[in-house]
């Protein structure tokens, strides 16, 4: 269940949901060590939000996990901008219930988010993330990104990837790849600066290596 509450603490969406799972004993253990995902889709007004989901195990003694965590939507604008990035679990196929305005949706896959970016150090190790950038249509320019990677508060050094070009809706979906296997272990936080002509925007999304 999920409860999305305004700034003055009223609920004003709710969801409920139950979903069974049958499985045989065999794979018990492996379940226990793995996870699900739950996709609901709302509409709301911009602002900002509070969202307090709680998941129920009625076959393990009715145990409960809960979670708090904030939400803010933006007013739309003409201008430049970035969504908030998103550190990728995984892709899956795309449900039938999912929309075609879905940010999340990339090249007929859906984008799982990762909650907690944590990257084993050492062998293969990348992080992939996903990023849409809004471009302001008024400016013949495609807009450029950055990335700017500090630990700890000390910068380290930028990239600028290629972003490719807005769609008809001055839309661009970006998969990108952070190659983490030389990085020592810390906490590291991405600036994604975004520029078009004279306008700028930015976005920051942090991550650890262990």
């Amino acid at each position: 269940m999920a409860l999305l509450k305004d700034q003055k603490g009223e609920v004003i969406k709710k969801f409920r949901n139950e979903l069974p799972l049958n499985v045989p004993s065999a794979k018990m253990q492996a379940l226990k060590a793995s996870h699900f995902i739950y996709t609901d889709y709302f509409d709301i007004a911009p602002g900002k939000y509070e969202v307090e989901a709680a998941v129920l195990d009625s076959e393990g003694a009715n145990r409960i996990s809960t979670r708090k965590s904030s939400l803010v939507v933006p007013a739309l604008s003409a201008g430049l901008s970035i969504s908030s990035v998103s550190f990728v679990r995984d892709m899956k196929n795309t449900e039938p219930s999912a929309a075609d305005t879905d940010p999340l949706l990339f090249n007929g896959k859906v984008v799982s988010p990762s909650l907690r970016p944590v990257v084993a150090k050492g062998g293969n190790s990348n992080l992939p993330f996903y990023l849409v950038a809004y471009a302001d249509k008024s400016v013949a320019a495609a807009p450029k990104l950055t990335m700017e990677f500090s630990k700890n508060g000390q910068v380290l050094g930028q990239v600028a990837p290629e972003i490719g070009q807005p769609d008809k809706a001055g839309r661009i979906h970006y998969l990108g790849t952070i190659p983490a296997a030389s990085l020592d272990s810390g906490d590291y936080t991405i600036r994604f600066l975004l520029q078009q002509g004279t306008e700028t925007a930015e976005e920051a999304a942090f991550f650890a290596v262990q």
